[in-house]
């Protein structure tokens, strides 16, 4: 899988167990590269190109951006979206009966009290499971960890609910020390992710990463 950078002739190789990290010490090349992040993980316009055996995928389908690690979203509309949808496969392969009882009990409560009131009323025939979901606001608990596990823990959700292929930070190694980051990586390996780095300063490296520097005046440096 690669990530090209049209405008910087950069080309972005994803390999497995090894982490990228992009460095752009130019102000306005490290806001430029992040608008157009932003703005195609949105499904909106922009230069990057992501390609998988030379056919283009989509960005928005299969990148994440995790901005701030502060505010990682367990419950955005993507991930609920997949959450129900996982919720209801396993109910009609293995609790089918239990959702035909509440259907039924459902329906012989809303008769029962629209008999009570004097004019009709109507309802659905059929209690769809999505819509169960979301009146019990069914959610992925986030038990309020500490920043590196509720990475981890978001990063299990990305791969395992979501298909999510890669995730990009940007200035991680401004929040996490390098025995953190080390447990990341392997979070992330294990779940084969692919994870980018996207950083304005250079900061020491470590084994697992390979580095793509653009200096100040845009020159390529790569190691």
């Amino acid at each position: 899988m690669k990530l090209t950078l049209g405008e910087d002739n950069l080309v972005l190789s994803f390999c497995e167990n090894k982490i990228l990290v992009l460095v752009l010490e130019n102000p306005h090349t490290f806001m430029r590269i992040l608008q157009q992040l932003y703005s195609q993980c949105n499904g909106g316009e922009g230069e990057l190109v992501l390609s998988k055996n030379e056919v283009i995928i989509s960005m928005a389908t299969n990148v994440q951006v995790i901005w701030n690690p502060f505010m990682t979203d367990f419950n955005d509309k993507k991930i609920l979206n997949k959450l129900y949808q996982e919720l209801r496969d396993v109910s009609e392969e293995t609790c089918l009966q239990d959702i035909e009882e509440i259907r039924g009990a459902v329906s012989r409560y809303l008769s029962k009290v629209g008999a009570m009131i004097p004019y009709s009323i109507t309802y659905a025939a059929r209690v769809d499971d999505v819509a169960l979901y979301k009146l019990y606001e069914v959610k992925l608990e986030n038990d309020g960890a500490d920043v590196l596990q509720q990475l981890i823990e978001y990063i299990k959700i990305l791969s395992m609910l979501c298909g999510t292929k890669i995730v990009i930070f940007i200035n991680l190694k401004d929040y996490l020390d390098e025995v953190q980051l080390l447990e990341l990586y392997k979070t992330a390996f294990y779940y084969k992710i692919y994870v980018l780095l996207i950083e304005a300063t250079q900061k020491d490296g470590l084994e697992d990463e390979k580095y793509y520097i653009l200096d100040r005046d845009d020159c390529l440096i790569e190691f």
